[in-house]
């Protein structure tokens, strides 16, 4: 068991360190202009119990403080069309804010671990206020439909699981807030913590 566990956190560890992370968070600052931006990994949605090959990501920027632009990743070759929403029953319609879509090629690892083969990507990028995406996060029941050239696909949304899109949403839109709010952070920070005593 220690082997197999050894051997599996040195596959994770070079595989995490070729690829980025599903639902890697980061926030940049420009040297140019001083612009913030979050930016969000695309993570999985879930389409079935086996899981899916539809990922979620996106980025928001200071400069387009209400706006919120969100990356919807295929692994292969196809065109996406457009965007469905549905958070508990209202659904949205989104259309690309690209021409079309962005296809690249993702390498794959090669080692004495593990043989993974690269794959094509096809991603398209939709903006939607930022109001839509604490909508979308703090939902029950959250369907996407994505419409494609070869029919669409449903994943779900509202899923916690690790390395899935809601949760790195989430994530995101707290460095969102605390860029947007630093004051209320500070003040949640040093906000002095009420201990219940037992009789």
């Amino acid at each position: 068991m220690k082997l197999l566990a050894l051997v599996t956190s040195v596959f994770c560890c070079q595989w995490f360190a070729f690829a980025q992370l599903p639902g890697k968070v980061t926030v940049t600052k420009s040297k140019l202009d001083g612009a913030q931006q979050v930016q969000v990994e695309p993570a999985w949605l879930r389409e079935t119990a086996l899981g899916s090959d539809l990922k979620l990501g996106g980025f928001w920027s200071d400069k387009s403080k209400t706006n919120f632009v969100l990356e919807v990743v295929l692994i292969g070759v196809d065109s996406i069309l457009g965007l469905k929403v549905g958070i508990d029953g209202q659904i949205t319609e989104w259309m690309p804010s690209e021409k079309s879509s962005h296809h690249s090629y993702q390498p794959g690892l090669y080692n004495s671990v593990a043989s993974i083969p690269g794959h094509s990507e096809t991603a398209r990028r939709f903006v939607v206020p930022l109001d839509f995406v604490e909508r979308m996060v703090d939902g029950t029941n959250v369907v996407m439909q994505i419409q494609m050239r070869r029919g669409y696909r449903e994943v779900t949304f509202s899923n916690d699981q690790a390395l899935r899109a809601r949760p790195a949403l989430r994530k995101a839109l707290g460095k969102v807030k605390e860029i947007l709010n630093p004051e209320s952070v500070k003040k949640s920070a040093t906000k002095p913590r009420t201990e219940t005593r037992r009789r």
